[in-house]
C-alpha cells in the first residue's frame, strides 16, 4: 500500500476526493433519469404496451425507481466529508456509473420489443454486455495488481499502461461492430446506429470506471491508511 501514494493523493485531495465524487453523482443521476425516462415512456407508448411487457422488464423499471431514490438520498444526506461518507459515496458513484453504462441498452430493448425483433437481437445485446464486462474485469484485476508501480515518480508508466487498456477496449468495439456488420443481424440502419452508440457509451464508461474502482479498493481494503491522512488533511484545511 505504501507504493500507492499517487492514488492515495488523488483520494485525499485530488480528483477522487469526497466532494468530486459526490458532485459526479449529480450529473450521473440526471443522465440516468433521461435514459430510463425515455425507456419508460417507450414502454407505454409503443405498440406492445406496458401491460404486455414481461414481469422481468416491469421489475427492471421498478428496481430503477428504487435505485433512483437511494441515489437521491445519498446525494442529499452525504454532504459532510467524513470517512464513512467517503466509503458510501465511492461505492455509489462506482455502482451508478456502471448502471448508467447499461441503460442505453435498456432503451434499445424497448425499441426491439416495439419492432417485434427482441427475440432476434436480445441475445446479441447480452453478448455485447458480457464481452465488455469480462474485458473490464480482466483489466481491473491487472490494474489492481500493478498498483505497486503507480507512484508519482512512475506516473508516465501508469499512463502508458492505461493507454494500452484503452486501445484494447477500442479493439473490442471494432470486433463487436464488425461482427454486427458481417452477420447482417441489424439490417435496419436506425437499429445499427443505436447499437453502436450504446456500445460506445458502455465501453467508454467502463474505461472511466477503472479509476473509481481502484479508489473503492483502496478505501475499503486499507481504511486506516486512508483515514489517517484524510483526517490530517481536514485539520490542515480547517486551520
Amino acid at each position: 500500500m505504501e507504493n500507492s501514494k499517487y492514488e492515495k493523493k488523488e483520494i485525499i485531495s485530488g480528483r477522487m476526493n469526497f466532494n468530486e465524487m459526490r458532485h459526479h453523482l449529480i450529473p450521473v443521476f440526471f443522465v440516468s433519469c433521461f435514459f430510463v425516462g425515455i425507456s419508460f415512456w417507450g414502454a407505454h407508448a409503443n405498440r406492445f404496451g406496458w401491460d404486455n411487457l414481461s414481469a422481468f422488464w416491469q421489475n427492471i423499471f421498478y428496481l430503477e425507481a428504487v435505485l433512483f431514490l437511494v441515489q437521491f438520498i445519498i446525494i442529499l444526506f452525504c454532504r459532510v466529508e467524513s470517512f464513512f461518507n467517503l466509503k458510501i459515496v465511492s461505492l455509489a458513484i462506482t455502482f451508478y456509473m456502471f448502471k448508467l453504462s447499461l441503460e442505453p441498452f435498456l432503451l434499445m430493448v424497448m425499441i426491439f420489443i416495439d419492432k417485434g425483433v427482441y427475440g432476434t437481437y436480445g441475445s446479441f445485446i447480452l453478448l455485447i454486455i458480457t464481452l465488455g464486462f469480462l474485458f473490464h474485469i480482466i483489466n481491473l484485476i491487472r490494474i489492481i495488481k500493478e498498483l505497486k508501480i503507480r507512484t508519482p515518480k512512475e506516473k508516465n508508466s501508469k499512463k502508458n499502461h492505461r493507454d494500452w487498456y484503452k486501445i484494447g477496449s477500442l479493439l473490442l468495439l471494432v470486433v463487436i461492430v464488425g461482427l454486427i456488420l458481417d452477420t447482417g443481424l441489424l439490417g435496419d440502419g436506425e437499429l445499427l446506429f443505436g447499437i453502436i452508440i450504446s456500445t460506445v457509451t458502455y465501453i467508454g464508461i467502463l474505461i472511466g470506471l477503472w479509476d473509481y474502482e481502484t479508489t473503492v479498493y483502496l478505501i475499503w481494503r486499507f481504511p486506516e491508511y486512508i483515514k489517517s491522512d484524510l483526517e490530517c488533511n481536514r485539520k490542515n484545511i480547517s486551520k
